[in-house]
């Protein structure tokens, strides 16, 4: 790409976000947020501009049968569309009520805020290289296709199309199964060989070609257009310090037991068995996409079920897929933060646990890793990380991981549940950020290898522990070791 394009990308992805041409990082444009529901309207505060630049906000009740919820600045804020049904687009009272600079705003709707309920919402803000979203009204009588145009300045990794006028399932276009094939959010089924719907044509960076159907251009109806970028693709590596880094991979596999490099760390997966009636399954960091030891916590978009396990799980470049299922499609986003931080407070917290309140530990920022020791007796240090979820080790001892159901890595705020009022421990929580602290997970090979991280630096500080044996651990400090290791 010419750096006057490159430039002009950037500009029009941070805009609102700093503008003209500065860095612009998966922070500014996507967020995973949950929540527990209370019965009163709220503001649900991330730091994406939906208001001045657009987007999508996507909800779905975690412990309860509610309908998933997608709302878009295209439309207004209380009209709704639904993954897994194929209804067309209606007016909802008490759900998305509007789009903030900064977020947005939730009303008093049991889909959205059910009191006591724990929900999960996801921003997608639109960007170039990253989202965008695209209204048209359909122009054939059953005998012409139509090119629509759109601004993600890349190619389309996966679109989502959905009929706002009449009850049509939503279709699918991924790149790795291309234009002859679509598959259906709304419902399972595999993706099917049909050139009614994307008229076998390829989108470019500029546009995407609808063919004869009602599901995607039904004459006189209205449609929305959900586009995913396709990192692969250069004119979507615009992101980042230097504005040459991906935030977003579709692709595909077809193997069981299979590890998958994105060159980067995922914070959301969504994924589908093209050639099955399997459902779709998305998983995000914050409900819990787990290391290898245990499966991940997932949501089906084409079921309104509640939270259930699936065999995906993280790793520092990919993930993992442990079961024997040969074939996917995946959309995964990179996981942030990708800024180097300025604030020590957003990223470090020393806290005094005096009471059972819930979390126990609240620095006021999503919390990766949690170190605590109660201050009287003769308890050990634990250390808990959200890779391991469920899991502990203890810094004074050499056994492996203890499963703990006291952990909270499902919170925004902090970590730990300990409910004796009279408890009195000392506790530091760590997030994630580049040059600041950063977490790997790996197996071992009883070989010389290198492992990923994603510090952004050279490690000065590492401390090592094997989880599934009982064995020391080990400490690099730099000063010390220099270039010889540990």
């Amino acid at each position: 790409m010419d750096p006057n394009t490159l430039k002009a990308l950037q500009g029009a992805a941070g805009a609102g976000g700093g503008g003209g041409g500065d860095p612009v990082y998966v922070e500014d444009v996507f967020s995973t947020d949950l929540w527990v529901g209370n019965d009163t309207a709220r503001d649900i505060t991330n730091g994406i501009d939906l208001d001045g630049e657009g987007g999508l906000v996507w909800i779905k009740a975690r412990e309860s049968t509610e309908h998933h919820g997608l709302f878009d600045k295209t439309r207004e804020a209380n009209e709704w569309l639904c993954s897994n049904r194929s209804e067309s687009a209606a007016t909802v009272t008490g759900n998305v009520t509007a789009f903030n600079s900064d977020g947005f705003t939730i009303g008093t709707a049991a889909r959205v805020n059910e009191d006591t309920f724990k929900n999960v919402g996801w921003t997608f803000r639109k960007a170039p290289g990253f989202f965008d979203i695209v209204t048209y009204t359909g122009d054939t009588d059953g005998s012409s296709t139509q090119t629509v145009s759109h601004n993600l300045g890349c190619k389309p990794g996966m679109i989502l199309v959905k009929n706002l006028d009449e009850d049509q399932y939503w279709a699918v276009y991924h790149k790795s199964m291309a234009a002859t094939h679509y598959a259906r959010l709304s419902d399972g089924l595999e993706f099917y060989e049909n050139s009614g719907f994307w008229d076998d044509t390829e989108p470019t960076s500029t546009q995407f070609t609808v063919g004869v159907t009602a599901a995607t251009n039904q004459l006189g109806k209205n449609f929305v257009a959900y586009l995913f970028a396709d990192g692969d693709d250069t004119d979507a590596q615009i992101f980042g310090d230097d504005g040459d880094e991906a935030i977003i991979k579709c692709g595909s596999f077809n193997a069981g037991y299979h590890t998958e490099s994105l060159g980067f760390e995922p914070q959301w997966l969504l994924v589908k068995r093209p050639d099955s009636t399997a459902d779709w399954k998305l998983f995000d960091n914050m409900r819990g996409f787990k290391d290898n030891s245990q499966d991940s916590i997932q949501l089906k978009p084409n079921e309104n079920d509640d939270e259930d396990t699936g065999p995906f799980h993280i790793t520092s470049d990919g993930f993992y897929y442990s079961s024997s299922a040969i074939s996917y499609v995946y959309v995964a986003i990179r996981r942030g933060p990708m800024k180097t931080p300025t604030d020590a407070t957003k990223v470090f917290s020393a806290d005094h646990l005096t009471n059972g309140s819930k979390p126990g530990f609240k620095p006021g920022f999503p919390v990766d890793w949690g170190i605590f020791k109660a201050l009287t007796g003769t308890a050990d240090w634990q250390a808990w990380d959200r890779l391991r979820w469920e899991y502990d080790l203890r810094f004074n001892k050499i056994d492996d991981e203890d499963a703990s159901s006291n952990f909270i890595g499902d919170n925004m705020i902090g970590f730990y549940d300990y409910s004796t009022a009279d408890s009195d421990y000392i506790g530091y929580s760590f997030r994630r950020a580049p040059g600041f602290f950063d977490i790997a997970i790996y197996m071992g090979e009883d070989a010389i290898t290198t492992r990923p991280h994603n510090l952004g630096v050279a490690p000065e500080l590492m401390i090592i522990k094997g989880t599934d044996f009982d064995d020391d651990w080990v400490v690099y400090f730099e000063p010390v070791f220099g270039s010889g290791g540990l």
